[in-house]
């Protein structure tokens, strides 16, 4: 009985912890990701850029590293840089989008 008490507490503790601080930063995160209806391109998260037309989850994650990888995109026209990403898909989002910097 000892053990099952120690390993509930102990997991439970510090999971809460732990699940509580991440909930606080990831509203965070979307609240700034979302507004006015426009998805700024450098807070998003992969799963909100996939939302977006024309854009599925192979490229939300490509949009993501690219942007890990050579830092914020200063417009939305950067996001060219990012492979699969053409003039007409650029369109296509241009009025769902936003690069805050």
């Amino acid at each position: 009985m000892p053990v099952l008490g120690q390993d509930a507490g102990g997991s439970e503790g510090g999971g809460s912890l732990a699940s509580d601080s991440k909930s606080e930063g990831d509203g965070s995160a979307r609240e700034s990701a979302v507004s006015d209806g426009l998805i700024d391109i450098n807070a998003a998260t992969a799963e909100e850029l996939d939302a977006l037309p024309g854009i599925g989850a192979a490229k939300a994650l490509a949009i993501v590293k690219e942007r890990e990888k050579n830092g914020r995109f200063h417009s939305v026209e950067d996001l060219l840089r990012v492979k699969g990403i053409g003039p007409k898909l650029l369109e296509k989002m241009k009025s769902s989008i936003v690069a805050k910097l």
